[in-house]
């Protein structure tokens, strides 16, 4: 993972997010990280690569669907999320919520999307369908 450097846009997401079609649009590197969480990842990311500073959330997440909104999905992994980014980077714990086909175009432009081996369905507890995205910039 070091090979993108600070400034490439990263994507961290659970298996059942569309990685390979995704990656391929515009080619995006995919890895595979089968035995971690996102949190995990985003802890020992953020160890390494600090967010961007020129942007006020240069964290996203993917919002759930309507759909998921109207069954009373909550996505409580977030708050996981909003602690790992604020114990490394204070103040930069609020992040972007993204639609789920403009989070799609978003990561289309990501140097990588690393693929966790999270399977949970959303908000069944853990991680959710949601990914954390673009620790490094938002745009």
């Amino acid at each position: 993972m070091g090979s993108y450097g600070r400034a490439g846009r990263k994507v961290l997401a659970d298996a059942n997010f569309p990685v390979s079609s995704v990656s391929r649009a515009l080619g995006a590197r995919e890895l595979r990280e089968d035995g971690h969480s996102i949190s995990d990842l985003l802890e020992a990311i953020l160890k390494f690569f600090p967010l961007d500073a020129y942007v006020d959330k240069p964290v996203a997440v993917m919002d759930p669907t309507p759909s998921d909104k109207a069954k009373g999905v909550k996505v409580t992994i977030w708050n996981d999320y909003q602690k790992i980014i604020e114990k490394h980077e204070a103040g930069k714990g609020n992040f972007d919520v993204v639609e789920r086909f403009a989070f799609y175009e978003r990561a289309k432009r990501a140097y990588a999307i690393v693929q966790t081996g999270v399977v949970r369905v959303c908000g069944l507890g853990g991680e959710p369908f949601t990914v954390a995205a673009d620790p490094i910039k938002a745009t």
